[in-house]
């Protein structure tokens, strides 16, 4: 088994404390970040698990050293701005607390989009129930068109969370910053 270096662990500690200061120990806020940047420390351990293995390829041990440079590199100012945010109450701080809220709805409009879109089962009903029976609309009734209207709406909630997906990347790669990523689970809804 091959384990992280302890430089590495430390800093990621650092990290989960920095979050906490910067949104002034809020739980939710806490959770929130600590949700939204992790899968990016993952992605980090699982580069230097790569480099430490022996099978690796030089050129390939040498872009993911340089990667991870890169890495290092962006968390140290990421580290700064979460130190800025909690010292201050300025752009640095409403910027990190707005991202924890932008996150955590974004994880209940997710979990009704993708996981549970018709509902959850009801043990009460029998069943045999309406609500479990699929209903056929007819082209142009009254409950297709709500349907046709119900499916546009949720395709420019996509599009919105791209077009925000997109700004955070200008916004990471000019100040040289990591905002996080969110993460789809296993059945596609965002964690």
């Amino acid at each position: 088994m091959i384990t992280l270096p302890p430089e590495f662990t430390s800093l990621y500690r650092l990290f989960l404390r920095g979050t906490s200061a910067s949104v002034l120990h809020h739980g939710p806020a806490t959770r929130g970040l600590r949700r939204l940047y992790r899968p990016s420390f993952e992605a980090a351990a699982q580069s230097m698990k790569r480099i430490q293995a022996r099978e690796i390829d030089p050129i390939e041990k040498e872009k993911i050293r340089i990667w991870l440079g890169e890495f290092d590199e962006r968390i140290n100012n990421t580290l700064a701005f979460l130190h800025n945010s909690s010292l201050s109450r300025g752009l640095a701080h409403r910027l990190i607390y707005r991202l924890s809220f932008l996150q955590r709805s974004n994880y209940g409009w997710s979990m009704k989009r993708y996981l549970y879109p018709s509902g959850t089962w009801n043990p009460q009903l029998p069943p045999d129930s309406e609500v479990y029976k699929i209903r056929v609309q007819r082209e142009g009734s009254r409950e297709a068109n709500k349907e046709r209207k119900k499916m546009a709406q949720q395709n420019i909630d996509d599009s919105a969370w791209g077009a925000l997906e997109e700004v955070v990347k200008m916004a990471e790669g000019r100040d040289g910053l990591v905002m996080g990523m969110l993460r789809f689970n296993k059945k596609g809804a965002r964690e």
